[in-house]
Order: structure tokens, then C-alpha cells, then sequence
């Protein structure tokens, strides 16, 4: 039987019940100077909560104090064997939270929970979650979302773009919008035509992104690969049916309860 494990972030305690690798290394598009992606779910110890304090339910690098954050790094290295660094990306994400917003449909939930790699930890109460993915999918949360990431990619990369100057990361990170842009695309019509998720795209698909995410096509090639893609996805919203799948949030709701109360 596998327990949630229990860390500490500052003075606070919290219960991870599900760790996975997101990212490049999920979707078979890393490179050379690829990082680590990691994101978790977790549930505050009933300690923290118990009080006046509001508790934060996204952690990432940025909204935590820097000493605690590195303290709880250290702990996961420790934990799971791992070497995560400063410069690494890892988000966890408090088990309200993460069901709302994977009910919206949400790109980077969805690697979560429709990963076929092996975590690198999960919690026996976390499994019936990861058993009802499929009541998360809603095809009209999906094609918004998705959507807007697809545009949203390529909107932050136009503005990168435009700067006279840019630092290596800025570099990066306009090939990276880029690259997203397509990606996000492809997906949501891989979604549409399957009513379910695969964060891994078709091998030609895949050659495609990455070719961009090397820097190796124009900004108006990929603008206007953009807009071919999203015709695509316009004419198979057109196939019947295709918005018929919905979410179940009354199921989702007794799921939610029940990996709370088991956590304590």
C-alpha cells in the first residue's frame, strides 16, 4: 500500500499523493537544453488549514519564498532519488485547485492525468482519480482552452519577436511560443477527433514542432501554419457529434472528497 508522503514548506505540512514528469520529456519533444518538468498534486495537512491563514494552492518558484522552496526541493531529491535543480520546473498544485482547473480543460492537467509514462510517485488514493480521468473532458471547455493557448503561444512570441534585442532565454522562449503554438493545435484536433487526450503527438507531427522549437522556420511560416491549423480544427468541429462529451462534476466532486479525507 502506497501512503501519501508527507513534506513540510516553511512550518507548514502538506501530503503529496501524485508526482509526474510534463513537458518536453512527456510529449518526446526534448532537446539539448531542456529542463526538467515536474508538477504534483497535493493536499494541505488539516494543521495548516485549521486557522485564519489562507493556504496557497499553486506552488511554484515564483509565489513561494525562496528558502522554503529550495528546502522542499531538496526533501523531493531526497524522497524520489531525484537531482531537481533551481533551474528546473516544478509546480504543485493543491487537489481543489487542480480538479477546477483540469475541469476547465486545461492543457498541462491533462498531461497529468492522461500520462502514460510512470510517475515518479503516486499515491494508492490518488489512483481512482487517474481511473475517472476521462469525466474531466468536456470537448467545449477543450476547444476554448486549447484554442486560446494556441493563439496565446503565438501572440507572446510576435512580441518577443519585435524586441530589437533579446537575451538567450527570451531566444528560447520565442522558438519555444513557436513551437507551442502548433502544438496546442494539434492536439485539440487529435482531441476533437478522439474524445480524449494523447500528450504525445503523431511522429509527424512531432517533427514538425520540433523543427520549429529549433529555430529552423520563420515566424511567418509558423504564422501562417498557425492559421492553416486552425482551419483544420474549424472544419472538424464539424464533424457530428463532437461536442456530445461532457464532465461529470457530481462524480468528480465525490472523488475530490473522498482524496481529501484520506490524505488526513
Amino acid at each position: 500500500m502506497q501512503n501519501a508522503k508527507t513534506f513540510t514548506l516553511g512550518t507548514k505540512k502538506l501530503h503529496l499523493v501524485f508526482l509526474t514528469t510534463v513537458g518536453s520529456g512527456l510529449h518526446q519533444l526534448t532537446l539539448s537544453n531542456s529542463d526538467v518538468d515536474l508538477k504534483g498534486v497535493f493536499v494541505w495537512d488539516r494543521t495548516a488549514t485549521a486557522g485564519l491563514e489562507t493556504m496557497n494552492d499553486h506552488l511554484d518558484c515564483k509565489n513561494t519564498e525562496p528558502a522554503e522552496w529550495a528546502d522542499l526541493m531538496q526533501q523531493l531529491n531526497v524522497e524520489f532519488n531525484l537531482e531537481l535543480e533551481a533551474k528546473d520546473d516544478l509546480e504543485l498544485w493543491g487537489a481543489k485547485k487542480f480538479f477546477l482547473t483540469a475541469l476547465k480543460n486545461d492543457f498541462n492537467m491533462f498531461d497529468m492525468l492522461f500520462s502514460k509514462l510512470e510517475p515518479k510517485f503516486k499515491a494508492d488514493v490518488f489512483q481512482p482519480v487517474l481511473d475517472n480521468k476521462e469525466l474531466f473532458l468536456n470537448m467545449k471547455q477543450a476547444d476554448n482552452r486549447f484554442g486560446g493557448m494556441a493563439r496565446g503561444a503565438l501572440h507572446e512570441a510576435k512580441k518577443l519577436f519585435r524586441k530589437d534585442t533579446k537575451t538567450p532565454k527570451e531566444d528560447n522562449d520565442l522558438k519555444k511560443n513557436l513551437a507551442k503554438s502548433l502544438q496546442f493545435f494539434f492536439s485539440l484536433d487529435n482531441l476533437l477527433k478522439t474524445q480524449t487526450h494523447n500528450p504525445v503527438l503523431s511522429e509527424e507531427q512531432r517533427f514538425e514542432v520540433l523543427e520549429v522549437k529549433k529555430g529552423l522556420v520563420s515566424l511567418e511560416d509558423v504564422a501562417k501554419r498557425h492559421s492553416e491549423l486552425s482551419e483544420m480544427v474549424e472544419k472538424t468541429k464539424t464533424m457530428p457529434n463532437v461536442f456530445d462529451k461532457v464532465d461529470d462534476r457530481e462524480t468528480l466532486n465525490t472523488l475530490l472528497f473522498n482524496l481529501t479525507l484520506s490524505t488526513q
